[in-house]
């Protein structure tokens, strides 16, 4: 693509990114919290697409490097994270660092477990061709948003359904901006491609994460740690990451009005959770 497409393709990607961020204005109203957010939010996107950019891209057959890839990945997001808390009160910081550590030790003992499923039947034409890159991109798409997610509350400490939505939107807003971008300087993608992914593919990470946050908050009503918070938190976790697996099997097979009934059922999902 020429330098000037790559320009345009930019600008298409903002517009969309800018008209949602203002949407939100009007729900929530236009404050300085709401402006640290976006950009918090936008950072944190960033920095989630390079990792998850990275680890699908240093994977290999070798059994050292498919363990020892993801380990790092969740080292990196673990002290991005802890940087985000470090932003909030005291009784913030000790709070969600524990969330953060948990959840991660969780979510990495999932990931590892899944990994040597994966490399045990890499010989598998399920595995090669059609698992393996749409559910690990799922996977860690989902762990990077959910755990950005986390790292903003500490500046805004509360956990009502309503707030949880809003930082979640904020994350998936900057996590997709980033992704289209890197997705242009890749090559390959047409202006209406690009279009394309600046308008629909938003509903499908937004309604992913949504699900996830709306079962995590259901988790907090739970006794901190208990059983069934962690079978709340893990049924979210792993339908956000099922969701997301079926809408990137659904457009490698071509078939793109998937993308109808993703977009009518985020609309409903996140209107209701900011009215709660």
């Amino acid at each position: 693509m020429s330098i000037f497409g790559n320009i345009i393709s930019v600008f298409i990607i903002f517009i969309p990114i800018y008209l949602w961020a203002f949407a939100v204005t009007i729900f929530d109203g236009e404050n300085m919290l709401n402006r640290v957010r976006f950009w918090i939010g936008m950072a944190s996107g960033a920095i989630s697409v390079t990792l998850v950019y990275l680890i699908t891209h240093f994977l290999d057959k070798n059994i050292f490097v498919f363990l020892f890839v993801p380990l790092a990945f969740f080292v990196l997001l673990y002290v991005f994270v802890l940087i985000l808390i470090a932003f909030g009160n005291e009784f913030a910081k000790g709070f969600l660092r524990k969330i953060v550590t948990i959840h991660s030790v969780w979510i990495l003992v999932l990931l590892f477990l899944t990994t040597l499923i994966s490399y045990l039947f890499s010989d598998s034409v399920l595995f090669a061709t059609l698992v393996f890159p749409v559910f690990f991109a799922a996977f860690f798409e989902e762990t990077t948003k959910h755990l950005s997610t986390v790292g903003l509350l500490a500046k805004d400490f509360r956990f009502s359904h309503r707030q949880l939505s809003f930082f979640t939107f904020f994350v998936v807003l900057g996590f997709v901006f980033f992704e289209n971008i890197f997705y242009v300087f890749e090559g390959g993608y047409s202006i209406g491609i690009t279009l394309y992914r600046s308008i629909f593919t938003f509903s499908a990470h937004l309604f992913a994460a949504l699900i996830c946050t709306f079962f995590w908050w259901k988790a907090l009503s739970e006794k901190f740690f208990s059983i069934r918070y962690l079978v709340y938190f893990f049924a979210g976790f792993l339908l956000a990451i099922v969701s997301h697996t079926l809408y990137n099997i659904f457009l490698s097979s071509g078939n793109i009005f998937i993308i109808f009934p993703y977009m009518v059922a985020t609309f409903w999902l996140f209107t209701w959770s900011i009215r709660r």
